[in-house]
């Protein structure tokens, strides 16, 4: 069996048609791990809950720990967006900690992305998709290994059954259908226990 792969299959076409062609080559390669584990991302996308926990919340030093060497904190236009409060602090974070902010969604994948989600029998929002294809155009424009973070159950779920490299963030929260769990980031075994 693959590390990068629990299947122990390559990607499935739909999904490298979706995420493209050097994203596709790492995860066959090895140089990103199905369900975010065992890999050091190039860039972790935040979504908007984690900036919430963050910049309105006390988790920025729990954020600061999940940035390993060579890992910098990557916000999407629809992240932004969607945050509600004062943008400066979160682009001086950025800066602070060798971040960028990902290019915009591209349209005609956030359609692909929510097709996919239907034929898998998972839902996807419209936010969701675009900080998605965000992340998916930061690695495939930059060749980079982009990892997602979020706290979001369903959007999490979705990355996890699509085969996307993905991240749960805890915070506060527990993890998706476990309340014993504590901690931030989970392997692809126990995504799988805690989705089952």
């Amino acid at each position: 069996m693959n590390e990068t792969d629990p299947s122990g299959d390559a990607p499935p076409a739909w999904v490298c048609s979706i995420i493209g062609s050097s994203v596709c080559a790492a995860l066959l390669i090895g140089g990103l791990s199905l369900g975010g584990d065992n890999i050091i991302p190039t860039g972790l996308n935040l979504d908007t809950n984690v900036l919430i926990d963050v910049f309105k919340g006390p988790y920025k030093k729990l954020l600061n720990g999940m940035l390993n060497m060579g890992t910098a904190p990557v916000v999407s236009p629809q992240a932004l967006l969607e945050y509600k409060g004062a943008k400066a602090p979160v682009m001086t974070y950025l800066v602070a900690h060798n971040g960028w902010e990902s290019p915009p969604a591209d349209p005609a994948q956030v359609a692909q992305l929510k097709e996919v989600a239907q034929t898998i029998g998972r839902s996807l929002g419209d936010g969701d998709a675009r900080i998605l294809s965000s992340a998916l155009q930061d690695a495939e424009q930059n060749g980079l290994q982009d990892v997602v973070l979020t706290g979001d159950q369903q959007f999490y779920k979705f990355m996890v059954a699509a085969g996307l490299p993905t991240r749960w963030w805890l915070a506060h929260r527990s993890a998706p259908g476990s309340a014993s769990l504590t901690g931030y980031d989970l392997t692809c075994d126990e995504t799988a226990s805690v989705l089952a």
